[in-house]
């Protein structure tokens, strides 16, 4: 390996499996070279097509494999580029233009678009070398591997940036890694690794080729969220985060399950180990307008903060405006960066209490709070709900004194008066008694003796009526003196 990180591939023997200048690095590639094309019968002959394809038995096509520039100029065409950007940016190069307060969620990727051709083209050299036999390829081909890899991404964190305790990052483009984010102890830096799951597995060196092709390395990205622009962080001043990205490939590969060491009889079924690592350099494409001068291939985004801009909410109370607050566009008063501006004390109104500010007058639009987003001027209305009137108990009605009762004096009973005796009617000698006339059968009563007759009628009449009153006035004596 070398002795430091490189942006890529570099050229020495930890590069190819032979040196360079021996003519061999094209082994990795798809052209025949110094060896055997299809249908040699000597080596050489034919180094510009193809390959034996006995020597190539995972069947590598020409799109597969490293072309002849590349491994011909690895340190130039060989090369692992990072960028770092705002995410959802679209002009990377662009100083972007924050607030305080708002999100910094970034995405770093890096791209190494050739390394599984490069891969695939070790896997080709070690079938290509001189004097391997059909068996010795067939062996190879039903090796057993073992793999493991990992990314580390390093993010330098400025004056001017927040950090939140639940930072964290999603890797894309690449199955089978986990990542973790993590801080150094003045958490001036934020470190996200990417560690491959189950590493160390056991599997056909076939089947490892076949996930690496299935895999785009091309786009590998972090996003990265916990981010924030200070609310502190100084009015047009311009902060940078600097990045790093650095990575390895470590495998083993055996021609057995048993992955036997080697010894210096260099059994045939010992295991051979490589490992590749790589540090990246700022791809010009998205090479950052504030970078530092002198330093094309550090990774870097900056921003510049500018001046929030500002709404205003106006509090109705009733046809009277209650206050006028300042907020910043697109935040809530509560949390915006402005220090002197806050949610007013609630208004009262006699026989009310006060319930709300509300986006509607009448009540029925959306209640206003200190939490509210604002992204406009607008007016809030305050709303109230009536005190209801308290019944008074009722006060109960004291008795009525009662006097002491006056007593009824005793009726007083008269002295009963004695009832004179009714005189007895004693016939008059000078009225001789009427005699009886004898009876006459006539149709018709004769006018003589008629007012005789009406006169003792009369007499009857008076005497019956005296007796009745003689009667009740006997009976009411006696009622009174019961």
């Amino acid at each position: 390996m070398t002795s430091t990180p490189n942006a890529g591939i570099v050229n020495s023997s930890n590069t190819y499996w032979f040196l360079p200048g021996m003519n061999f690095e094209e082994r990795y590639g798809y052209l025949a070279g110094q060896d055997t094309a299809e249908g040699d019968t000597k080596p050489g002959q034919h180094p510009t097509s193809p390959i034996e394809k006995r020597v190539n038995p995972f069947g590598f096509g020409k799109n597969d494999l490293l072309t002849q520039d590349e491994i011909k100029n690895p340190v130039d065409k060989l090369k692992v580029y990072g960028d770092l950007k705002l995410k959802d940016a679209t002009d990377s190069k662009a100083v972007g233009e924050l607030q305080p307060g708002d999100q910094l969620n970034l995405d770093f990727s890096v791209s190494i678009p050739w390394f599984k051709r490069y891969l695939n083209g070790w896997t080709l050299n070690y079938t290509r070398v001189g004097g391997m036999n059909d068996s010795d390829v067939e062996k190879f081909h039903n090796s057993y591997g073992k793999v493991d890899a990992g990314f580390a991404f390093t993010l330098d964190i400025p004056d001017g940036v927040e950090v939140a305790k639940d930072v964290s990052a999603k890797v894309s483009g690449l199955q089978g890694f986990s990542a973790n984010v993590t801080k150094t102890t003045n958490g001036k830096t934020l470190i996200v690794t990417l560690k491959k799951d189950n590493p160390g597995t056991t599997q056909k060196w076939q089947d490892i080729i076949k996930e690496v092709k299935n895999v785009d390395t091309s786009n590998i990205v972090i996003s990265v969220t916990g981010l924030s622009v200070k609310k502190t962080a100084t009015e047009g001043t311009k902060y940078r985060i600097r990045g790093t990205v650095s990575g390895f490939y470590d495998f083993a590969n055996s021609s057995t399950e048993n992955f036997v060491k080697a010894t210096t009889a260099r059994d045939n079924n010992c295991a051979n180990r490589n490992y590749f690592f790589f540090a990246a350099e700022q791809d010009s494409k998205g090479l950052d307008a504030n970078g530092e001068e002198n330093k094309s291939k550090q990774i870097s985004y900056s921003f510049q903060v500018k001046k929030p801009a500002q709404s205003t909410v106006t509090f109705k109370d009733g046809d009277k405006t209650h206050a006028t607050v300042k907020v910043e566009t697109g935040m809530a008063i509560d949390t915006d960066a402005l220090p002197n501006e806050s949610m007013p004390a609630n208004p009262t109104k006699a026989g009310c209490t006060f319930k709300e500010w509300n986006t509607k007058e009448n009540g029925k639009g959306e209640t206003f709070t200190g939490a509210s987003k604002v992204n406009s001027d607008m007016t809030v209305y305050a709303i109230y709900t009536k005190d209801s009137v308290p019944t008074p108990d009722p006060i109960p009605n004291p008795p009525a004194p009662n006097p002491d009762p006056t007593p009824n004096p005793p009726t007083p009973t008269p002295d009963p008066v004695p009832n004179p005796p009714t005189p007895e009617l004693k016939p008059n000698p000078q009225t001789p008694a009427p005699q009886p006339q004898p009876e006459k059968h006539i149709g018709m009563i004769p006018k003589t003796g008629e007012s005789a007759s009406f006169a003792g009628l009369l007499a009857a009449i008076g005497f019956s009526i005296a007796g009745l009153a003689i009667l009740r006035k006997k009976k009411m004596m006696e009622e009174n003196n019961k």
